[in-house]
């Protein structure tokens, strides 16, 4: 599990394939982080990077609750859905 400190930058990646496995642009994607007690902090935006490639890049506050986070994104492409999870521990500051 990915563990960052309070006002550090969470960086991921996230790559779309087609079922054969062919990179793809999805149509529409929503993400939402959602902090310690449920509420959603965030629903920023991916960067493309290339096709089917996007990265995101989210700097939490420097008074970010302490504890499990999570990234849910959705992302479609025509009547395609796909689902992601993740979670992330933040830390007090250093």
């Amino acid at each position: 599990m990915t563990q960052v400190f309070q006002g550090e930058t969470i960086s991921k990646q996230y790559t779309f394939t087609d079922k054969n496995g062919a990179l793809l642009d999805p149509d529409n994607i929503i993400i939402k982080i959602i902090d310690p007690s449920g509420v959603t902090a965030a629903t920023p935006t991916l960067t493309r990077i290339s096709e089917g490639v996007y990265e995101l890049n989210y700097t939490l506050a420097s008074d970010a609750a302490k504890g499990l986070w999570v990234i849910f994104l959705t992302a479609t492409k025509g009547t395609n859905t796909e689902k992601m999870l993740e979670v992330f521990e933040v830390l007090l500051s250093r």
